[in-house]
């Protein structure tokens, strides 16, 4: 393998692994934001709510939203 290509994969994993490290803090509020949307429909707390992200292996993020809600709310429709 020739210095070049051992550089850039190094400089790929070194910003792979830089991305993988993403804030709590904004982990934190793509929860919130997240369990906004969803309590707006369902019934569920926002312990219920798991937001996971990954990083594959072109460097683009994965991110994996699970929520347990316990029912759907009533919806008061408009008619017209």
């Amino acid at each position: 393998m020739k210095l070049a290509e051992k550089s850039e994969n190094r400089l790929k994993s070194i910003i792979k692994k830089d991305k993988g490290n993403l804030p709590v803090a904004l982990i934190s509020l793509i929860k919130s934001e997240v369990y906004d949307v969803i309590n707006s429909y369902f019934s569920t707390d926002i312990e219920d709510v798991k937001v996971k992200y990954f990083v594959d292996e072109n460097g683009k993020y994965i991110i994996n939203i699970e929520a347990l809600c316990s029912n759907i709310k009533k919806m008061n429709y408009l008619s017209f």
